[in-house]
């Protein structure tokens, strides 16, 4: 009888043992899921207030895009703008890293990539920021270098296709 008392002791054990694994899957699935849903709801309104800025500086936007001498003042509001799109992009791609995104990773270079190479001022406001962040956090310390090389491999290969596209700058940064 004692036998019988402790076959069903481990018994119940190992169904404790399998219920308490169970509600740990679930309750990391249901914190993964959260942070899915926080990641777009961030990333929406990001993305919100970055287009909110652009259109508030349109004019310093296109010309800035287009690559035509800015003052001063306007070419700090553009690297501004610049500096948020590409940070944008950067924590997207960070987001496909972490399975975090729908989007492929691809799709967040080709984007960074594509409005490097339709808009020169784009491309040297991009160029300009990068190494304003090196040169302040130090080589050691940047963080980025990947997400660089990965933008300029898929900005080169744009390049060696040699794609024709007439864009209006407005379209710049979308």
């Amino acid at each position: 009888m004692k036998s019988n008392w402790r076959v069903f002791a481990e018994v119940l054990a190992v169904v404790s043992v399998l219920a308490s694994l169970g509600m740990v899957w679930y309750e990391l699935r249901l914190a993964r899921s959260t942070g899915v849903g926080e990641f777009f709801s961030s990333s929406t309104a990001r993305l919100q207030d970055i287009r909110f800025s652009i259109a508030e500086h349109a004019s310093v936007w296109n010309l800035g895009c287009s690559g035509q001498n800015l003052t001063p003042e306007h070419q700090s509001v553009f690297l501004q703008l610049v500096a948020a799109v590409e940070h944008d992009l950067f924590i997207n791609y960070l987001g496909t890293a972490l399975n975090l995104s729908a989007r492929a990773p691809e799709s967040v270079l080709r984007e960074m990539a594509r409005n490097m190479y339709l808009f020169s001022g784009f491309n040297n406001a991009v160029r300009e920021i990068w190494d304003m962040r090196r040169v302040g956090l130090g080589d050691r310390e940047y963080g980025r270098a990947g997400w660089e090389a990965a933008v300029l491999a898929e900005l080169a290969t744009i390049q060696s296709i040699g794609v024709d596209i007439e864009v209006e700058t407005r379209m710049c940064g979308i």
